[in-house]
């Protein structure tokens, strides 16, 4: 059952990120820098990969054992990957903010994509 809820959080932020990637994207594509709706989807990907984190947490002490310990690594660093983009955009032009956002995004689907590779 945990590892059911553990999955579908990642399932979501997975879904949640795309749309910061999207609205990443449209910020570099017109030069429209939609703060508060990328703040707020970021939040919200950033929410759901916490909850999976503690659920994650929760399913390694009630005794189920990481076919890789660098599950926990990268957890961590997902994480932290969005906020640290968006710590990066903070100034500059919309494009740039834009382009960072998109390349934290991306990182955070990658480390998303090989979390679903270690995961046991």
């Amino acid at each position: 059952m945990a590892v059911s809820f553990h999955l579908a959080l990642a399932v979501s932020a997975v879904a949640v990120a795309g749309l910061v990637l999207l609205a990443s994207g449209y910020a570099v594509l017109t030069h429209d820098y939609r703060r508060i709706l990328i703040d707020r989807l970021l939040l919200a990907a950033v929410a759901l990969l916490l909850l999976a984190g503690v659920t994650g947490l929760l399913v390694f002490a009630t005794s189920r054992r990481l076919s890789d310990p660098l599950h926990l690594v990268y957890g961590l660093v997902v994480v932290a990957a969005l906020p640290v983009a968006r710590y990066l955009a903070r100034q500059g032009t919309p494009r740039r903010r834009g382009s960072y956002m998109m390349a934290g995004t991306v990182v955070s689907l990658a480390l998303l994509a090989r979390l679903s590779m270690t995961g046991g």
